[in-house]
């Protein structure tokens, strides 16, 4: 069983806009903000030990939400990747020389995703 979250702070739950449990490892926030408002995207990624197609599932799901934030919204998508990108991901455009561990598959399904 997977589950994600996203706990508000009393100064900014008045801010909050619209909340949206989009799946067990999906979960939509958006908050009024200045000089736009932002729109969050919580993620809980399958682990490594997950088949291939609940992955690629995820990450399609994922990208399909993202499509439909509002445009003019700053868009913020974090959480839990269960990925290992490794240190040195700079030649595809994505990360830098501060990751850890060496690259895995989900790893490779992060970096491609960004």
């Amino acid at each position: 069983m997977a589950g994600v979250a996203v706990i508000l702070s009393k100064q900014v739950k008045p801010h909050l806009l619209a909340y949206r449990a989009i799946s067990d490892r999906l979960l939509y926030t958006r908050i009024r903000a200045k000089p736009y408002n932002a729109s969050f995207l919580q993620v809980y990624a399958p682990t490594s030990t997950a088949s291939e197609d609940e992955t690629d599932d995820f990450y399609s799901r994922l990208s399909g939400e993202i499509d439909m934030l509002p445009r003019q919204d700053v868009i913020l998508v974090l959480g839990d990747f269960n990925a290992k990108v490794g240190q040195d991901t700079r030649s595809t455009g994505v990360g830098g020389k501060y990751g850890l561990g060496e690259l895995n598959s989900n790893g490779e399904k992060l970096i491609s995703f960004c």
